[in-house]
């Protein structure tokens, strides 16, 4: 499905030991649906989740929270030192615990561009990770933020990062929808047999990694067991050897992240685009179960 109405994910990171950014533009991809009002949520509104890692981290105080729909006026002196303008499309706010207390990081909305200046002096330290899920609050409760695409194709996120005394940089991630997963398990003598085939927009994704899991009791959970990479065409073949019993799998395909040096010269950033990360696949599948007599 490609128009999802569940969360999506939203975030920047860097490696450690890079300067601390002072400013984050990201932009929501046209073909994306884009409601930063959240069809009207009232100030205080929950409308996501954040996750923000810092360096040095926070010792005992996890640097998660909630999101919540601001007020246009709540942060308007910060929204004038951030983005240069007081009149902005909606606000949010990123809540996190701290040794201090409760530390709001106001979020900005200017058409389809998501700014924010975190500062590393009061949040403690350099912030190498910011991620927000947005939408889908509970099994029951979602606010329409950003939903998928409704056509095929691979779609570019952009974010624009200046730091101090430097240029502005273009971080790009790169997503090909629709991205589909097909598992299937046989037993073959006293082996489990797992093939399976990953593809985005009808072709096959080769070098993304498989993880599958096999226990003999499903309420138990699931313990990471082999591992493999599909082949250039998006197929994958994993054999294992078991005991006797009735065995439980699943299946997930999940993102390993590629850096490439693709967007070099093609990019209207000062600084230039240094670096294309290809993304998705949180792909996970439940094929039945299996015995070995």
């Amino acid at each position: 499905m490609l128009a999802s109405t569940t969360a999506i994910g939203v975030g920047y990171q860097q490696a450690s030991g890079d300067p601390a950014p002072l400013r984050i533009t990201i932009q929501v991809p046209a073909a994306y649906g884009f409601t930063p009002n959240a069809e009207g949520a009232t100030p205080g509104t929950v409308i996501g989740f954040n996750d923000i890692q810092l360096e040095p981290p926070l010792g005992d105080y996890p640097a998660t929270g909630l999101i919540t729909m601001e007020a246009p006026t709540t942060f308007a002196g910060e929204a004038r030192a951030c983005t240069g303008s007081a009149s902005i499309d909606a606000m949010w706010a990123a809540h996190i615990g701290s040794t201090r207390g409760v530390i709001a990081i106001p979020i900005f909305v200017e058409g389809r561009s998501i700014t924010m200046c975190p500062d590393a002096a009061m949040l403690g330290g350099t912030p190498t990770l910011i991620s927000f899920q947005l939408g889908l609050i509970s099994d029951t409760v979602r606010h329409s933020l950003i939903t998928g695409p409704k056509t095929r194709g691979t779609f570019v996120w952009s974010a624009y990062v200046d730091r101090a005394g430097a240029a502005t940089v273009e971080v790009r991630s790169v997503i090909t929808l629709p991205q589909k997963a097909r598992f299937t398990a046989k037993v073959i003598g006293r082996k489990v047999r797992i093939t399976g085939r990953v593809t985005a927009n009808g072709r096959g994704v080769g070098g993304v990694r498989i993880q599958a899991d096999a226990v003999r009791r499903r309420r138990r959970g699931f313990e990471p067991a082999l591992y493999a990479r599909t082949h250039a065409d998006g197929r994958f073949t994993i054999v294992h050897r078991i005991g006797r019993g009735t065995f439980y799998i699943r299946v997930r395909a999940y993102r390993d992240d590629v850096t490439t040096s693709t967007c070099a010269g093609h990019s209207s950033a000062p600084g230039g685009c240094v670096s294309t990360t290809r993304n998705g696949f949180g792909l996970v599948a439940t094929p039945p179960t299996v015995r070995i007599n």
